[in-house]
Parts: C-alpha cells; structure tokens; sequence
C-alpha cells in the first residue's frame, strides 16, 4: 500500500478484527526485489489530491516508486463531482508516461467504499442511536438517509443545511444559527466568498478596467474646478481620453435643465453612463464606472 491514509486505515481495521486471515500488506521497500509483473500498489489520490501518491507517483516525485512504460494504473474509483479537471489532469499525466489507464468508464473495477441501504439499517439497529444527523453528499442523499434512519426506529433525524448551527444537549436539539460556507478566499487579513461583490468587482475590473470622477458644481451648476478623472489601467493621465472625458462631462453639465441639476442621482447616472459608453466605444470594454459629485 502507498499513502499514509491507507495505512491508518489498515491499521484500524486490524485493531478492530475486520481483516483476520489477510496477511500483512507489503511496504513499498519490501517490494523493490519483486519481478515487476508481481506487484500491485494500492495508492491513494484517485481524485487527483495534490500531495496523494499517485499524483506524486505522475509527477516522477515519488522518492520509491517510479512507473514504466507499459505498467497499467486502474482507477476503480468514480469521479468525485468537481473533481473532473484535477483527475483528468492526473490521468493525462500518466497516459503521457506511455502507462496503460483503465477506468469504470472501460471496465467495471469500480469498488465503492460507501454503505449501502442494508448496511445503514444494520448499524443503526446495533447502534440504537436517540439522534441521527446525516451528513455528506447532495440534499437528494441526506434526505434519502434521513428516511433510513426513521425507518430505522430513530427518535431524532436532524435534516441539516451547509451551515447550519445545531445546538445539542439534554433540553435542547435545534439549529440556533447559520455560518457562512463555500469556497473562501484569503484577502489580506481576511477571507471572503469568492461569489461575493467585492471578488465580482474585483474579476470586472481585471478584465474591464475602472473610472472614477469627481465633480464639484456650485449651486447654479456651475463647475467649481475641472473634473478629476482617473482611469488606472486603461488611459494614460493627461491623455487624449481624459480631455476626451472631460468633455463629455460639461457637456452634459452645460446642457442639462434645472431639474437634473437638482437630481443628483439622475445626473451622476447620466455621467456614468455617457463617460461608460465612450470607453466602450474606443476600447469593446464596459468598465466599473463612478461618479463623486459635489456640490458647493
């Protein structure tokens, strides 16, 4: 066996008397003396882990294991939902190595390692457990195993969503609040959801540039000073563009009724929008475009 993980499992398995009669699995030293057609290593990373050993084993890091051409690697697992990029990444690896790849997708070696329906049932009849909580999979598995549970005779199935907060002890059994879940980014000092505003922005303003205005008018409507204007990353300062800008925005200052002088809204939106659609027009991007209006 190769991988850490397995041998925790081996061993937890002999402590518990679940492997009596199998002899010992072999280590990956023992095995070096072996004619090569002998061996079989059972290793971890069929989901294409990072720092599994099968994945060590692709990228020639192994410090024991070095495949042949020709060798053959067998994927008896399913692919994990999510998991296709990083185990087909792996499995062109080792195909690129001239090794031999089989999967469920070709033969039906697939060893699944989860409990079926009898087996539930028969752990919670010798566990006779007051409180079930499945947990792990899509909500279409966790309320069938809910089911299985109260078909079980279990007092209390608690249906749980990703993030939920249940409170347990010998008054109480409920969900007394929520986390937050998802992917989570590191942001400096913090971490934040990648589906969040701030990283929406942030991916729009990578592709799609900023503008940010600032505008002070005087009560009549008057402009107090000329617009300042940045435009980091898509013009240079002082540029064409920004004279171009500058324009745009007294023009619409200059022939907007009294109405709109005294909507601010209406007039930073109508900024925003003519100052948006002239990038647009010279460069094929909608940037993140601001408006600071000012009045005096």
């Amino acid at each position: 066996m190769v991988g850490r993980s397995l041998w925790r499992a081996d061993n937890a398995a002999r402590q518990c008397g679940y492997m009596e009669g199998l002899p010992e699995f072999m280590t990956e030293d023992e095995v070096n003396n072996l004619p090569r057609s002998r061996v079989v290593f059972v290793c971890t990373g069929s989901q294409g882990e990072p720092r599994s050993a099968l994945s060590m084993i692709a990228d020639k890091a192994h410090r024991r294991i070095d495949l042949k051409e020709g060798d053959t690697v067998i994927f008896s697992s399913r692919i994990i939902p999510g998991n296709e990029t990083s185990v087909t990444a792996l499995q062109n690896k080792l195909a690129r190595m001239g090794l031999i790849i089989v999967t469920e997708d070709i033969n039906r070696v697939h060893s699944s390692g989860h409990a079926s329906k009898e087996d539930l049932i028969e752990l919670y009849k010798a566990i006779r457990p007051k409180i079930a909580i499945p947990m792990h999979g899509e909500p279409f598995h966790l309320i069938a195993h809910a089911n299985i549970a109260r078909d079980a005779g279990i007092e209390n199935v608690i249906e749980l969503k990703d993030g939920d907060i249940l409170k347990i002890d010998d008054k109480d059994l409920s969900v007394v609040d929520t986390a937050e879940t998802g992917i989570l980014a590191v942001d400096g000092l913090r971490t934040l959801r990648i589906d969040s505003e701030s990283f929406r922005q942030r991916r729009k303003m990578m592709y799609n540039g900023s503008v940010v205005t600032t505008i002070i008018i005087d009560k009549k409507g008057k402009l107090k000073a000329p617009p300042v204007i940045s435009a980091i990353g898509l013009f240079d300062k002082g540029g064409k563009e920004e004279f171009e800008m500058t324009k745009i925005i007294n023009e619409i200052i200059n022939s907007c009724d009294k109405a709109t002088l005294k909507d601010d809204k209406k007039l930073s939106e109508d900024i925003r929008i003519a100052l948006r659609k002239y990038v647009n027009s010279i460069k094929g991007s909608k940037p993140i475009t601001e408006v600071n209006l000012i009045k005096v």
